[in-house]
């Protein structure tokens, strides 16, 4: 093995494994979060546009302080688990109940498509 070789597997092994922890604790970008609604209509897969609107109200609800954000993720959580394909209806069923429990209006219900 020559001397190019030598310094260059040495320079790689050494250098290289410690120079990248330090460039990620100098990047000044925090890594983004998802938003509640993002989260909320990615896991409920909302297809149409009223089920993102109802989505975006009971988000508004949640950052009001009106809903609580643990009761809203575990009904998305039950629906995904009732239902995994069209988990929104389940979820927007548990979030209306819970919701007139609490006294807060949420709105008009999204009916579903109808059968063709």
């Amino acid at each position: 093995m020559d001397r190019r070789r030598w310094l260059g597997r040495l320079f790689s092994t050494l250098i290289v494994p410690l120079a990248w922890p330090a460039a990620r604790l100098l990047a000044q970008d925090a890594p983004e979060q998802a938003t509640l609604a993002e989260r909320l209509k990615a896991g409920l897969l909302c297809r149409r546009p009223e089920e993102s609107v109802f989505v975006g109200r009971v988000a508004d609800k949640v950052a009001a302080g009106e809903l609580s954000q643990e009761m809203v993720l575990s009904a998305m959580k039950y629906a995904v688990k009732r239902r995994p394909k069209f988990p929104f209806f389940y979820f927007q069923a548990v979030v209306f109940r819970q919701a007139d429990a609490l006294g807060v209006d949420l709105g008009d219900p999204v009916q579903p498509m109808p059968a063709q």
